[in-house]
């Protein structure tokens, strides 16, 4: 709301419900947590209002084809742009791979784990469990091997 009436941006009555139909034209709309769908329709409002900021009906395409300018066709073009670009940043950050090296050195965020790494003393084959160490044996070549009995792998 603006000033006590709703955000009508040019010729879009309900800018919540043109997200939400952007929104449910992507095929991975319904894999969408409840969390994920909220972001993902913030962003959508607030391209949106970018939008509306930067949009010139003068220099819209439609006018060339001989129609009438419409903001609606332009937000709607543009959104399913930039919500592809959410979806691709939204899975690379929850996607991201976790170094064991990383929650070790950061045991301030994990001290049970860091502890459990230090008190193990780092003997492999002990630590292991021996259901993985009869995997890793039927299915590895000798370097494999060697590195699972903590020695380097011949050159």
């Amino acid at each position: 709301m603006l000033a006590g009436r709703p955000w009508q941006p040019w010729d879009v009555r309900d800018p919540q419900r043109l997200a939400c139909y952007v929104l449910s034209l992507q095929s991975w709309h319904g894999q969408l947590t409840r969390d994920e769908r909220d972001e993902c329709m913030a962003f959508l409002m607030r391209t949106m209002w970018e939008l509306s900021n930067v949009y010139d009906p003068e220099k819209d395409r439609a006018l060339s084809k001989g129609r009438r300018p419409s903001f609606q066709s332009y937000a709607v073009f543009v959104l399913r742009l930039r919500i592809r670009d959410w979806r691709e940043q939204t899975v690379r950050q929850r996607s991201r791979v976790v170094s064991l090296d990383q929650l070790i050195a950061d045991d301030s965020g994990h001290p049970e784990l860091a502890g459990a790494f230090a008190a193990s003393g780092g003997d492999v084959e002990a630590d292991s469990d021996s259901d993985f160490q009869r995997v890793v044996a039927a299915g590895s070549s000798a370097a494999d091997r060697r590195l699972l009995q903590g020695r380097r792998p011949a050159a």
